[in-house]
């Protein structure tokens, strides 16, 4: 029996220690749930948590508001010092035989938790202290939604957060002079504040909400989505005005293509011009590109801003164009040449035959037949050598792409003298009796390119 009473007090007291342990939500203490006729000035709202649970680094909200969904910000955010063993907040005046609900929200940064009280709700009661309203209305092009409007001499709620329509209202004893002040990330507002001096009766607020960032720009060249433009079109192209409710930009990043990381050239804004353009190289065949405009200023970049694209003409149809060697080029390296060409209708089952020969006739097999890949744009290239050093060579591409067939114009250069030291190869030609043989023809090739004959001697 000893053993189980011992044992029923260690678990209570372990019960006691695990409960106190764990945090707990504000206790609200005045007012109390459903008080009736408290005074409209000077209220002291009073909650206490349990001991051991502050810091001095604890955060509350303090939230009391006509409406119980409470969409306005709270009347208090940030630390308070405990006054003896609760905590208090002091609104100076309240709208009179008004239902009101309230309830605060305790957050600890060191163990990392939020937790809220329940929610209360009382009825001030009667005033003598005659009042005004302050009412106004934000205006803009933007969304005036959630733009928070403060005037602390009113009676809660004294911040407020604006709808659709941007309106608010204050109601404000007499006699005091109450400041009206809008707020909204990323806006300014004209004029910044409302102030009225001893005000005695309804006074009007209004407000106009500017952006701080620009508005983004129009009517690009190419026109969105625009087909078959010219290769050469040589320019980008947009319009800019600055709208209502904007703040002018510094400049305009211009993003081609879009998705760059960086800016492929930066426009400065001059304030004057409506059109505004940048250069850029001769595109490619057959390409949709896309770009994009962003002005900017201190503040940061538009919002906002459109992706445009636009593609490219086809190509038109026709052989290879040899580019390099440039026709007639002379002294160039035995050792290795890289031949280059462009065709424009390139395709992934585009075949082609390379002919290099020193008869223009091109008696002998192409050095290359087969598929290459284009090494940048629709240029394509080929290593050959080495080559018979101090010759003149013709060469000429041949395309096949489904039935199509083009050849090239012929082009020839002329190698230089060996660079590395060269080699001499020699031998016998025996007929199948074992027997040398002469006067018959004998055929050179280096990496598949014909270099000559000779005929065999004695």
């Amino acid at each position: 029996m000893k053993k189980i009473i011992i044992f029923s007090v260690i678990l209570a007291f372990f019960s006691i220690a695990y409960l106190n342990a764990q945090p707990m939500p504000p206790v609200l203490i005045f007012p109390s749930n459903g008080a009736p006729d408290i005074p409209p000035e000077n209220l002291t709202l009073q909650w206490q948590l349990q001991d051991g649970q502050y810091h001095v680094d604890s955060f509350f909200d303090v939230y009391c508001d006509i409406d119980p969904d409470f969409p306005n910000p709270p009347l208090y955010s940030g630390p308070l010092p405990p006054s003896r063993t609760f905590f208090e907040y002091h609104i100076a005046a309240l709208l009179a035989e008004q239902p009101y609900y309230w309830f605060v929200r305790y957050s600890d940064f060191v163990d990392n938790y939020i937790l809220d009280s329940p929610v209360f709700t009382f009825l001030t009661g009667p005033t003598a202290i005659p009042y005004s309203m302050i009412s106004g209305t934000i205006s803009s092009s933007h969304n005036v939604s959630a733009v928070t409007v403060t005037c602390p001499q009113a009676s809660v709620p004294n911040s407020v957060s604006t709808g659709l329509a941007g309106t608010f209202s204050f109601t404000v004893n007499n006699g005091l002079n109450p400041v009206v002040t809008p707020t909204k990330q990323g806006y300014w507002f004209s004029p910044s504040y409302h102030q009225f001096n001893n005000i005695q009766a309804n006074q009007t607020a209004n407000f106009f909400m500017y952006s701080w960032l620009s508005n983004p720009p129009f009517q690009p060249i190419p026109v969105e989505f625009a087909g078959d433009v010219s290769i050469n079109i040589g320019q980008l192209k947009w319009s800019y005005l600055l709208e209502p409710y904007y703040t002018e930009p510094t400049g305009f990043e211009v993003y081609f293509p879009a998705t760059a990381p960086d800016p492929y050239d930066v426009v400065p804004y001059t304030g004057r011009e409506q059109e505004y353009s940048v250069d850029i190289p001769v595109l490619e065949y057959s390409t949709t590109y896309d770009w994009k405009v962003v002005p900017y200023n201190d503040h940061g970049e538009a919002e906002g801003v459109e992706v445009w694209s636009f593609t490219t003409e086809d190509p038109p149809p026709g052989p290879p164009v040899l580019l390099y060697p440039p026709d007639g080029e002379t002294g160039l390296p035995a050792e290795e040449i890289t031949l280059q060409f462009d065709y424009a209708l390139w395709q992934p089952d585009s075949f082609f035959d390379i002919f290099v020969d020193m008869d223009p006739d091109f008696p002998e097999e192409p050095v290359y037949s087969g598929p290459l890949t284009p090494v940048a744009g629709t240029m394509l290239s080929y290593n050959i050598g080495p080559l018979m050093a101090e010759q003149l060579f013709h060469w000429k591409v041949r395309v096949t792409q489904g039935v199509e067939e083009w050849t090239s114009a012929i082009r020839n250069f002329s190698t230089g003298t060996y660079i590395v030291p060269t080699h001499y190869v020699s031998g016998t030609l025996y007929n199948q009796s074992g027997i040398a043989t002469t006067n018959r023809k004998i055929t050179f090739y280096a990496n598949n390119v014909y270099m000559g004959y000779v005929n065999s001697s004695p």
